[in-house]
C-alpha cells in the first residue's frame, strides 16, 4: 500500500508540473490567463503523460537505468485518463460555443478521434482495478493494455494534429497573432514533437536494441534541436 501511495504521488507530481508548466508557458505567451489556457494544457498533458507510459517499455529495455521507472505507467496513464476527461468536459461544456456536439459536426475527424481515445482510456481504467483483472486473466489484460494504450496515442496525437495544424502552420507562416510573446511557439507543437520522439524511440526497438540504442539518442537530441530552433523562427 505505501508503493502504491508512493507511486500515486510521484505521478500526481509529474502531472502538476506538466500541467503548471504548460499553463504558466501559455499564459505568458497568451499574455493572460482563462479556462481556455487551462483546457488547452489539460490536453496536452493527457497526451504527454500517455507519452510517457509509452516511452517507458522501451526505455527501461534499452536501458537498466529505467527499470524502476517501468512501475510508474500504471498511475501515469491513470492520470492521463484523468485529465483528458477534463478537457473532452471543458470542450464540451463550459467552453463549447455551439453547443456540446457542435464540433462533432463542424470536424469529425478531429471530435471523434479524440473521443475514441477517451473511451479507450475509460475503458483500460476500468479493467485496472485488481479484481477485474483477475477476471480477465493477466495474458488477456496485457495483450488489451498493449494494444489500448498504443491506439490511444495514434487516436489522441492524430485528434491534436488535425485540429492544430492550421495554427501550426499560421505561426510558422509568421503570423502570430496578438500574442505577448510571438516568437513562441505553440505548446502544442512542441508536445507534437516529443510525441514524434515517442514513436520513432518505439519504432527504433523494433530494428533490434542495439539499433534502438544507437538511435535514441539521435531523435532525442532532433527534438531538442528542433525545439530550440523554433524559439529562433
Amino acid at each position: 500500500m505505501k508503493e502504491t501511495l508512493r507511486q500515486y504521488l510521484v505521478a500526481g507530481l509529474v502531472s502538476i508540473a506538466t500541467a503548471g508548466g504548460l499553463i504558466l508557458y501559455l499564459t505568458a505567451r497568451r499574455g493572460y490567463f482563462d479556462l481556455s489556457i487551462v483546457n488547452k494544457s489539460l490536453a496536452s498533458t493527457s497526451l504527454i503523460l500517455l507519452g510517457i507510459v509509452l516511452l517507458l517499455g522501451p526505455l527501461s529495455r534499452i536501458y537498466n537505468r529505467f527499470d524502476k521507472w517501468i512501475n510508474y505507467r500504471k498511475e501515469l496513464g491513470i492520470l492521463a485518463f484523468l485529465t483528458g476527461a477534463v478537457h473532452v468536459y471543458l470542450s464540451m461544456f463550459p467552453l463549447a460555443r455551439r453547443g456540446p456536439f457542435g464540433l462533432y459536426q463542424s470536424r469529425p475527424l478531429v471530435a471523434y478521434t479524440g473521443l475514441l481515445g477517451l473511451v479507450i482510456m475509460t475503458y483500460l481504467f476500468i479493467i485496472s482495478f485488481e479484481k477485474i483483472k483477475q477476471k480477465i486473466g493477466m495474458a488477456k489484460w496485457w495483450k488489451m493494455q498493449y494494444w489500448g494504450a498504443r491506439i490511444t496515442g495514434v487516436a489522441i496525437f492524430t485528434h491534436m494534429a488535425v485540429f492544430k495544424y492550421p495554427e501550426w502552420n499560421t505561426w510558422l507562416g509568421g503570423e502570430a497573432g496578438k500574442l505577448a510573446r510571438p516568437g513562441w511557439p505553440p505548446a502544442s507543437l512542441l508536445t507534437a514533437i516529443f510525441i514524434s520522439f515517442v514513436f520513432l524511440t518505439r519504432f527504433s526497438e523494433l530494428l533490434g536494441a542495439k539499433t534502438a540504442k544507437f538511435l535514441t539518442p539521435v531523435w532525442l537530441a532532433a527534438a531538442v534541436i528542433i525545439s530550440v530552433l523554433l524559439f529562433k523562427l
